[in-house]
């Protein structure tokens, strides 16, 4: 179990969503948490993979080593 804080305007916006979607606040929490967590995995896994090879190349040069 977690409580969070949130400023007004974010709680207002979160209530009137939650109307809207006929969907408990909880829900709509849990469903955003899950795809920025997600996506935050995401960008990690790709500074990662930056990380260990520095090399840069131009849209071209890609393209051609994927085979696209």
């Amino acid at each position: 179990m977690i409580t969070v804080r949130l400023p007004k305007e974010l709680e207002e916006r979160l209530n009137k969503l939650a109307i809207e979607e006929e969907r408990p606040k909880s829900y709509i929490i849990r469903k955003a948490l899950e795809e920025y967590l997600a996506d935050y995995e995401d960008y990690c896994s790709v500074i990662k993979i930056l990380k260990s090879n520095p090399e840069v190349y131009t849209n071209e040069e890609a393209t051609k080593i994927l085979g696209y």
